[in-house]
């Protein structure tokens, strides 16, 4: 038995595709983003005047898929499960609708308002637009925000004379689609620095250890490669957080799980949540993805001898320890 977990925790030092996305899957990243319309400000422009927000998601979805993200319609990809919207939505419920799209999953929500108005000169019968594009990206399993910003125009549009209502729809939509276009960039640019400061260039991975393993360059039976640190790009993953638990492990398992946990690359952080001598839970933040996470608790369970069961809901792991004699 000494001889299998000496050979297994090589194996698993050595495989970086247990412990992490490999580089050329990394460098094929596409982070999945949906766009949503929050108009619970009735003062925001509805989400159902086609007019002006079919020219808004066409500038949004264009522009960041020209950036490398994978778009997806917030109305076909949940029709599934919900309604077609007949009342404005606030920020909570659009991020509660993005939680519950499985397929495909869902890294981050773009939350966008509009508002419009109109305003007449005080000295001439010239109308005036008022205009403001607003962008918001949260990650979906966190809720944390990610970035923000706000478009203005430089110089307020003049409405053509005699503009009736559809004319003044049509008006708003051409001048509001110039705006997303320009908040678009910007969220881009938030977007890949959240990515890079939240643990890609700015903390490297460290090489996979193994508790109670020895060290890599000592003999070893099977001669292990030696531990290497993880791959340019291996941890380029959107990141994801987890509320980890694990039931019915003893006190010094527990230990060895919190080791493990710490060891596993692509890690950013980890914190305790509230446990008890039979029960113990973490806040885990990773850039690797569900199959790559239950992939290494797997691992985890056979080099520590131990039966269990590894559940995943959404951001829930539950893992249970199946006692045996």
């Amino acid at each position: 038995m000494t001889f299998f977990k000496t050979a297994f925790a090589s194996a698993l030092i050595a495989g970086s595709t247990l412990l992490g996305i490999s580089a050329a899957s990394a460098q094929e990243l596409r982070p999945n983003l949906v766009l949503m319309i929050q108009d619970d400000d009735t003062d925001t422009v509805a989400e159902n005047r086609q007019r002006i927000m079919s020219r808004v998601r066409q500038a949004v979805n264009t522009s960041l898929s020209a950036y490398g993200y994978n778009m997806y319609d917030s109305g076909v990809i949940s029709q599934n499960f919900i309604t077609p919207r007949n009342q404005r939505l606030a920020r909570a419920a659009l991020i509660d609708v993005a939680r519950s799209i499985t397929q495909p999953p869902i890294d981050a929500g773009l939350l966008m308002k509009v508002y419009a108005s109109a305003e007449k000169n005080p000295y001439s019968d010239i109308y005036r637009l008022n205009l403001r594009v607003e962008g918001d990206v949260l990650n979906v399993s966190s809720g944390q925000v990610i970035g923000g910003f706000e478009a203005t125009a430089m110089e307020k549009p003049v409405l053509p004379v005699n503009c009736d209502r559809i004319c003044i729809l049509e008006e708003v939509g051409k001048h509001s689609r110039v705006l997303a276009e320009d908040v678009s960039r910007a969220l881009d640019i938030q977007i890949k620095g959240y990515l890079k400061s939240g643990g890609v260039t700015s903390r490297q991975p460290q090489p996979a250890t193994i508790p109670g393993a020895p060290p890599a360059t000592a003999p070893m039976a099977a001669a292990p490669a030696p531990a290497a640190p993880a791959m340019p790009g291996q941890c380029e993953g959107f990141p994801q957080s987890y509320a980890m638990t694990f039931i019915g492990f003893e006190l010094n398992e527990q230990s060895m799980i919190e080791e493990f946990l710490n060891s596993f690359s692509c890690k950013f952080q980890m914190r305790n949540l509230p446990s008890s001598n039979s029960r113990i839970g973490f806040w885990y933040e990773t850039s690797a993805n569900d199959s790559v996470m239950r992939r290494n608790l797997r691992t985890m369970l056979d080099y520590m001898d131990v039966n269990g069961q590894i559940n995943f809901a959404g951001t829930q792991i539950q893992v249970t320890k199946i006692p045996s004699r």
